[in-house]
């Protein structure tokens, strides 16, 4: 009985182990991200108690993007920040998200939840126009 007590210990031992050290590494792994998100969370906070509003970006920027900085600055005094090229990481989409979720909440609540698509509509046409008129 005591052989069999034994195996068997030793056979939940055998999972349970591996399983734990898994465990383990999947929270310390996530342990930057989240301190990171925190950082990115923190620094749209600080930047809007400065009264500092931006909006980060990254990847191949459409035609009509100067138009929607420019509209966004002049209208809003909204800042747009790439803050990476087209070759992005977890970590970039991740703080990028983790940062803008604050500013796009505080951005709509000062001025209109529609904000950006209003702003987008009139980069477009300005844009458009520029086209044409070339």
């Amino acid at each position: 009985m005591s052989n069999t007590k034994h195996t068997t210990t030793h056979r939940a031992l055998k999972v349970l182990i591996p399983t734990a050290i898994l465990t383990i590494s999947i929270i310390c792994f996530q342990i930057p991200a989240w301190r990171q998100t925190t950082q990115a969370h923190n620094q749209a906070n600080i930047d809007i108690d400065n009264n500092h509003l931006e909006i980060r970006t990254y990847g191949l920027p459409h035609p009509a993007s100067t138009q929607y900085q420019e509209i966004l600055l002049q209208k809003y005094n909204i800042h747009i920040n790439m803050v990476a090229g087209c070759i992005v990481d977890e970590q970039i989409i991740q703080t990028t998200k983790a940062y803008n979720t604050v500013m796009e909440a505080e951005i709509t609540k000062r001025f209109a939840p529609n904000i950006f698509d209003q702003a987008w509509e009139e980069a477009v046409k300005l844009y458009e126009q520029s086209i044409n008129n070339h």
